[in-house]
């Protein structure tokens, strides 16, 4: 008997529970969304790689990849779900058995007790959790996994729409540089000629001074206009831990395209794809399961105990048999179970908030589509052409004297900042298509061309 003992002992001491030999199978991650699904992504278990060096011009493909690849937040939230799995491994594992050594009757009520009067106890203790405890950690620990791997591809998708953004701020901020260099030519030309009317005596100096203030004018804004590009230059490379003279310019142009967009019911029906609402079948699992974990845990969880008792006086051996049951008298968990009752009820107005949030950001940014593209047919159709044959005619007339300066310089200045209104106009166009591409999680296909042949981006290959 005694040698059964000590066989089980050793059993719980090196096996563990039952529980712990349970299956801990891995769980499934979502699978990337359409919408950049192509591009590599940071994995942490391989070599940290440096960043690559760029040439003169950056490509939309290439900053969607850098970002990808060595965004310090994104790597962050790599990690997240490694640490996440960690917790599954430890999930499925039981409590340690507790082995432990007694001496009775050492001392007594005289000084010393004889020798051979005191007994030894080897005891070992094995809690056996109940109700299905481990496999249900295993269960929320599982789910914890697939709601972090929702989490990384919600991140990754406003990572690309964030590195789409910034890049059309970099393309918007180069026109209005072309803009401003074209502007300040004109105005040198301009003065030129009023250069040569004022030696003729067939114009006041003072409009020689006009033109003057004029082109220093331009130059100031050209100045502004250089600040402006490296500062978005400096903010897309950020995204990625770079500087923003590692390239010269980015490749593209914002340029007008009659597209046919698709309609507002498409794009709602597509809503669906979004991490914030395709969570939710997981979410609600994980708070049943949660809410049955609090249920199990009223039930108390079960301790055997045995050893063997050594009395030293006679030599002999004892058996030692042990049981312990909690009762759940006072605590039976009643608080935690109806705490995770209603986060279960909770849930439902959550994911219903969910998407009234993103139907409302859908609507605005369609709505500021259309808005866009109807001040882009106007400024293309009506305004521009109007104003350029305007500001043309008159340039030309006034070397005839037929026009003032101030009256050239008012429609030079009309046609200048129509221009400057169709860049924003554009930038405006599409910063709202890569957001609604975001909300739906896919490129716009079909009728509406991909984010880089809408702005004539060239291919270049993704950096090694």
């Amino acid at each position: 008997m005694g040698r059964l003992l000590l066989c089980w002992l050793f059993a719980c001491l090196s096996g563990g529970t039952p529980a712990a030999q349970a299956e801990n199978t891995s769980p499934v991650l979502p699978s990337p969304r359409p919408l950049g699904q192509s591009l590599t992504v940071y994995q942490p278990e391989l070599p940290r790689v440096e960043l690559p060096e760029m040439g003169p011009i950056l490509s939309l493909k290439q900053a969607r990849q850098l970002v990808l690849l060595y965004n310090p937040e994104f790597q962050s939230l790599s990690w997240e779900i490694r640490a996440h799995q960690a917790d599954l491994l430890q999930a499925g594992l039981g409590p340690n058995p507790e082995i432990g050594l007694l001496s009775e009757d050492i001392l007594g009520s005289t000084i010393w007790v004889p020798k051979d009067f005191p007994q030894t106890t080897l005891q070992a203790t094995q809690v056996f959790m109940t109700a299905g405890k481990i496999e249900l950690d295993q269960s929320l620990a599982r789910l914890t996994v697939v709601l972090a791997g929702w989490d990384f591809e919600k991140k990754r998708l406003a990572l690309l729409t964030e590195v789409t953004a910034r890049y059309i701020d970099v393309l918007e901020a180069q026109e209005y540089l072309s803009l401003t260099r074209e502007l300040q030519e004109i105005a040198q030309a301009t003065l030129t000629v009023i250069k040569t009317q004022v030696e003729k005596g067939k114009v006041s100096p003072l409009e020689q001074n006009r033109a003057q203030v004029v082109l220093a004018n331009t130059r100031l804004e050209l100045e502004q206009a250089e600040m402006q590009l490296a500062l978005c230059r400096e903010n897309l490379a950020s995204l990625w831990g770079g500087g923003g003279s590692e390239f010269e310019r980015v490749a593209g142009e914002l340029r007008v395209q009659n597209l046919q967009l698709p309609s507002l019911a498409s794009l709602l029906a597509r809503l669906h794809q979004h991490p914030d609402l395709a969570r939710w079948q997981t979410e609600f699992e994980h708070r049943k399961v949660r809410s049955q974990r609090a249920q199990a845990q009223a039930y108390p969880d079960l301790s055997l105990t045995g050893g063997l008792r050594h009395h030293h006086q006679s030599n002999d051996w004892g058996i030692l048999l042990g049981v312990a049951l909690p009762m759940p008298i006072l605590n039976a968990n009643q608080g935690g179970i109806q705490e995770a009752q209603l986060r279960q009820m909770q849930a439902i107005e959550e994911k219903e908030r969910a998407q009234f949030s993103l139907q409302a950001e859908l609507k605005g940014a369609y709505q500021r589509l259309l808005r866009s593209q109807l001040t882009l047919q106007v400024l293309e159709n009506e305004i521009l052409p109007q104003a350029e044959a305007t500001f043309l005619a008159m340039r030309a007339a006034y070397s005839h004297g037929k026009f003032s300066y101030l009256e050239v310089l008012e429609s030079q200045r009309n046609f200048f900042e129509s221009r400057r209104q169709g860049v924003t106009v554009l930038s405006d166009f599409y910063q709202a298509l890569s957001q609604l591409e975001y909300l739906i999680s896919e490129e716009l296909g079909g009728a509406v061309p991909a984010v880089e042949q809408r702005l004539g981006v060239v291919a270049v290959p993704n950096p090694d």
